[in-house]
């Protein structure tokens, strides 16, 4: 099969590579990642059929997400590359037949030690996200409009996403600068008379305003248990259209027992009938952790103020919530933590536009409303970490509507190996 053929040329790749480096104190870290489900029954509103799924794999949960299949990093301290892969079903009728496909993938190098440079895939995920799903943040956009084609569902990275060429500076011990810029073929002159050229930069030419290229920046200062930050995106010009532009600005505090941040995100969408920028949403990303003894509170609120029509763009939130409870090792077992966890926001690959998962606060709130239900386990063997719990989705009135399903019932699990 030609993931077969895909994953031989990929080791002999990395062996070749293993013997080249060998020769140097390098510093070789990979993790492997498998998410599935053991059971899954998922019931029509309408019909009341269920349709029922087996040991089935979601490969598709990768795309929008950071759950890569295959993360594998190499440092020598002043120079280092990461590579990320991630797989889907190559086919529709055979889940056996999967395709891999590389992304997010970097090398890095120091000219100086205070400066760190990256080319290839660039964003700095470093400022503040929540620990739960480990990279969701609260977004400041209509919910209607997050479905990564005019915005994207969570914006993780503070600078920019993408292909291109970021750095970090470190110019005192407390202050990180980072920024990133993504050219690629989304800067190019639009004049009839020119020929198409890559471009960073807005002027006019001939009439024709020369597109914009995807950018950000962004600053972390630490002081003592504090961390303050703030940042600015700028998601370019597509075709002749401006997308988005993102502020955030953000103080946290971290301890021994308590890791909490709030911080403000401002979004911008482009007016094009007056021609200039507009705030028309905030979103107030709220999120806590809290240690006691050997249990574990995680709590993350983000709550986004819009400004527009109150009938069509609404105000509204997300929530998750995990608590869990680490009793040590038994046997080969360790970390057994049993947790219980519900939320808003739960991804499922198994229906629908999760994003829109929200609980709306207006008048609409109780059709809105929809709750997971998860009890499980997370427990390391072997060196192998494992996940496995229960879920029950209670959909709202509007998903009942809109996909057709009553409930979802699944036995999902996640499986990594890492030495990161």
């Amino acid at each position: 099969m030609a993931i077969r053929k895909s994953f031989k040329k990929i080791s002999a790749v990395c062996a070749l590579a293993g013997l080249g480096i060998s020769a140097f104190a390098v510093d070789i870290k990979a993790n492997i990642r498998m998410t599935g489900g053991l059971f899954c029954v998922d019931k029509n509103e309408a019909s009341g059929d269920k349709e029922y799924s087996y040991f089935y794999n979601e490969p598709t949960k990768q795309i929008d997400n950071p759950g890569d299949g295959l993360i594998l990093e190499v440092d020598n301290g002043n120079a280092g590359a990461h590579l990320a892969m991630w797989y889907k079903s190559a086919t529709a009728s055979n889940e056996n037949e999967w395709a891999a496909y590389f992304r997010r993938t970097y090398v890095w190098f120091k000219p100086i030690d205070m400066l760190k440079l990256q080319v290839g895939y660039v964003g700095c995920d470093k400022h503040f996200k929540e620990k739960i799903d480990e990279w969701k943040v609260g977004s400041p956009f209509a919910v209607t409009e997050r479905d990564w084609s005019k915005h994207p569902a969570y914006i993780n990275c503070n600078d920019v996403e993408g292909w291109g060429f970021g750095f970090e500076v470190n110019p005192i011990e407390p202050l990180f600068i980072n920024a990133g810029i993504t050219p690629g073929k989304q800067g190019h002159v639009t004049s009839e008379n020119k020929e198409d050229t890559s471009c960073i930069y807005g002027k006019e030419n001939d009439g024709k305003q020369i597109k914009i290229a995807p950018y950000g920046f962004g600053a972390r200062y630490y002081w003592d248990k504090f961390e303050f930050q703030a940042s600015f995106r700028d998601g370019g010009m597509s075709g002749n259209d401006w997308t988005w532009r993102v502020a955030r600005f953000g103080a946290g505090y971290t301890d021994e027992s308590t890791y909490a941040f709030i911080q403000p995100i401002l979004g911008f969408d482009y007016n094009a009938s007056d021609q200039k920028w507009e705030m028309n949403g905030m979103c107030f990303d709220l999120y806590g952790e809290y240690n006691w003894n050997s249990f574990k509170f995680y709590a993350h609120a983000p709550v986004t103020i819009r400004w527009g029509d109150a009938d069509t763009d609404k105000n509204y939130m997300e929530f998750n919530f995990k608590a869990e409870y680490n009793t040590g090792s038994h046997g080969n077992l360790d970390d057994v933590k049993p947790y219980i966890q519900l939320g808003s926001n739960q991804d499922d690959a198994a229906w629908g536009n999760t994003v829109t998962r929200v609980w709306l606060l207006d008048k609409h709130f109780k059709d809105s409303f929809n709750l997971t239900y998860k009890a499980g386990v997370d427990f390391m063997i072997s060196g192998l970490e494992i996940d496995i719990g229960a879920k029950i989705d209670q959909l709202s009135e509007y998903h009942k509507t809109a996909y057709g399903h009553s409930y979802i019932v699944s036995v999902p699990f996640t499986l990594k190996f890492k030495n990161f």
